[in-house]
């Protein structure tokens, strides 16, 4: 990479994780329309999403060096999403930004791990954070406001992903709830409510996490140690008892097998494993899952959501529970007093109306901020 002229851009742009690109794939458009030059690079896994939207990107060497890049590219300022690598490039170019001077910002795409987001190989949490955090909800704020970064200088911008969900959500209302339940569920019988339990994968860098453990306060049939197992016989056992029974959709993460569930299989109306995850969600009449992605995508749709957790305190890994969207409960007499409830009255289980907490129009007011900045600080070096 070269320091030529064609190279230089206003704003650096790095991704390393598939969670920053849906936080910044359409960035570079929006500041173009500010009058601002981008230039995205792009490591990890980043790189083969980044692809499948059809971006304009730059994969660095393995080697490559921060400050090197910085010269070549010659920007006004870095705007870097974090990795789970805690040696990532990411980190190198806000250390390198902040030595030089120039404008520096991180972006997240929830409060996961946060303190690990910018805390490098080191034990300080925020090592390497930036002087300016962009993040996508007031829970995410409040992390690392609790962590020391100064609260003035971490701005809720909504996420760019929350107003793609939406937009779906409007394409799919065009079409009308019961034409889409026809396509996806053609067996659904008309005079049952349908209810959807999002399936979660049972293994994980820490599996002991997925596991029956003394804190659990569900505890299924009794045959497994699976926390995706046991929460589904517990829904299913609740299911039984509400009359009319439910049509009962199982939907599979895309890293489950249909084998897992066969146990099940006489208590399941159908099994989803391809299609359109949004389309299905949208059809029924409620969705249950544990603490999936999916679970908040469709809480972003309007559609009524419950989380089931084995233990109180996974409620912290989903952003839309945090946020009073989705109920969660924890034990079998809640969920059984719930779910007849929720079935006849889908209102009372959306909890807070997404829109009361999270700020949709992201993607616009992240390039204002971005441009805002930038002007800011042209401003004060003139004055200087």
């Amino acid at each position: 990479m070269s320091g030529g002229g064609k190279d230089r851009a206003d704003v650096l742009i790095f991704v390393e994780d598939p969670g920053a690109v849906n936080a910044v794939v359409d960035l570079p458009q929006a500041l173009a329309a500010t009058g601002l030059k981008t230039r995205t690079l792009a490591t990890g896994h980043a790189v083969e999403y980044l692809a499948s939207f059809g971006a304009d990107f730059t994969e660095p060497d393995a080697a490559a060096d921060a400050a090197a890049l910085i010269d070549a590219l010659n920007p006004r300022m870095v705007v870097s999403g974090t990795s789970e690598n805690p040696d990532t490039l990411g980190l190198k170019l806000i250390a390198e930004a902040r030595k030089r001077g120039l404008a520096n910002v991180g972006f997240l795409d929830g409060p996961a791990s946060a303190d690990h987001r910018f805390r490098g190989s080191g034990d300080v949490p925020l090592a390497f954070a930036p002087e300016w955090i962009l993040v996508p909800d007031a829970m995410t704020r409040k992390r690392y406001q609790a962590l020391g970064h100064p609260v003035e200088r971490i701005v809720d911008c909504g996420h760019p992903y929350f107003d793609r969900v939406r937009v779906t959500a409007a394409e799919l209302a065009k079409r009308g709830k019961a034409a889409v339940l026809a396509e996806v569920l053609p067996d659904a019988p008309p005079d049952r409510p349908v209810v959807v339990f999002l399936a979660e994968i049972s293994t994980s860098l820490a599996p002991e996490k997925l596991r029956r453990s003394p804190e659990y306060t569900l505890h299924g049939r009794g045959g497994s140690d699976l926390r995706t197992q046991i929460v589904l016989e517990e829904v299913l056992d609740a299911v039984t008892l509400i009359e009319p029974r439910p049509y009962f959709v199982l939907r599979l993460h895309p890293k489950n097998s249909a084998d897992e569930f066969d146990a099940y299989g006489p208590e399941i109306d159908s099994l989803s494993q391809s299609g359109l995850a949004a389309d299905l969600v949208y059809a029924a009449d409620l969705v249950i899952g544990m603490t999936t992605i999916l679970l908040f995508e469709a809480a972003l749709m309007d559609c009524p959501t419950l989380s089931v957790t084995p233990k109180p305190s996974e409620t912290e890994w989903l952003t839309s529970i945090g946020l009073g969207i989705t109920p969660s409960v924890h034990t079998r007499e809640d969920l059984r007093e719930i779910l007849p409830a929720a079935l006849a009255d889908p209102g009372r289980v959306m909890g807070t109306p997404p829109g009361e907490v999270l700020n949709f129009g992201a993607l616009e007011r992240m390039a204002d901020f971005i441009s805002g900045l930038l002007a800011d600080d042209t401003s004060a070096r003139e004055t200087n």
